[in-house]
C-alpha cells in the first residue's frame, strides 16, 4: 500500500522501548467526532505507559456545530456510503499498522488492535482477518455491525470488550451480543461490564491492563 494511505497518528513511546516477541503494541482507534490525541490520553494509565501506542485519526473530518470539529471512520448520517467508508478506513488502518511497523520495528505478532466506541467497532471489523494473526483485539463500549460479521475470519485471537450498564449511547445489550456472539465462534473473549455511561473507567483500565500482562501466558 503507498504511503499517501497512511493515517495521521499520534505515537506515545516510552523512553525504554525496546521490541521483542514479547512486547504488546497498542494500535488505538478513537470514536466517532474524536480525534487521535483523545484515547492517546490515556497512554500513562494503561500498564503505567509502558507500551508503545500508535492512535491514528480517522479519515472522513466531521463538523460537529458550535466550531467543533472531529473524524469519524464513517459518516453516520451518509448511511449510503457507510460501508464504503468503513472499507476504506479499514484499508487506511491496515497501510497505517504497516507504516508504523516499519518505523519503529514491531509484528502482527506485538500488536493489540482497539479502540472505543466507533473504533471498537473498527477494531472487530480488522482484528480477525484471515491473512493476519494480532495479539489481541480491544472492542471498548461498541457494537458489532451485522456486516463486519464476515470479517471474523479466525477465532485465535484473544479479546477483551467492556461495556458500562448506563451506556445511554450504546446500549449494555451491544456488549453482551458481542461477548455471545464471539464466543460461539471459539473465540478467548474477556467481557466486563461496570456501572459506567459510555466513556472508559480507571476500573476499565485496570482490568485491560492486567488483560494485557496475561497475554500470552499459559
Amino acid at each position: 500500500m503507498t504511503s499517501n494511505k497512511n493515517l495521521k497518528y499520534m505515537a506515545v513511546v516510552p523512553e525504554d522501548l525496546s521490541i521483542d516477541a514479547n512486547s504488546s503494541v497498542l494500535f488505538l482507534m478513537h470514536g466517532y467526532g474524536s480525534h487521535m490525541g483523545d484515547l492517546a490520553s490515556l497512554s500513562g494509565l494503561i500498564r503505567h505507559g509502558s507500551d508503545l501506542m500508535i492512535c491514528p485519526n480517522a479519515p472522513f473530518p466531521l463538523q460537529l456545530g458550535f466550531n467543533q470539529s472531529g473524524f469519524s471512520w464513517g459518516n453516520y448520517e451518509d448511511q449510503e456510503n457507510y460501508t464504503d467508508h468503513i472499507n476504506e478506513s479499514s484499508e487506511r488502518a491496515f497501510a497505517t499498522i504497516e507504516a508504523a511497523k516499519d518505523q519503529y520495528g514491531f509484528d502482527d505478532s506485538n500488536l493489540i488492535v482497539g479502540g472505543f466506541s466507533q473504533g471498537g467497532s473498527m477494531a472487530l471489523r480488522i482484528g480477525f482477518t484471515q491473512d493476519r494473526k494480532f495479539k489481541g483485539v480491544l472492542a471498548l463500549s461498541t457494537i458489532l455491525r451485522e456486516d463486519h460479521k464476515d470479517s471474523i475470519q479466525r477465532s485465535d485471537v484473544p479479546t477483551f470488550v467492556s461495556h458500562g450498564t448506563n451506556d445511554q449511547v450504546l446500549d449494555i445489550k451491544e456488549g453482551r451480543y458481542i461477548n455471545e456472539t464471539l464466543k460461539s465462534l471459539n473465540i478467548d473473549v474477556t467481557y466486563k461490564e461496570y456501572a459506567m455511561a459510555h466513556e472508559i473507567t480507571r476500573d476499565c483500565i485496570s482490568d485491560l491492563s492486567s488483560w494485557i500482562d496475561n497475554l500470552g501466558v499459559s
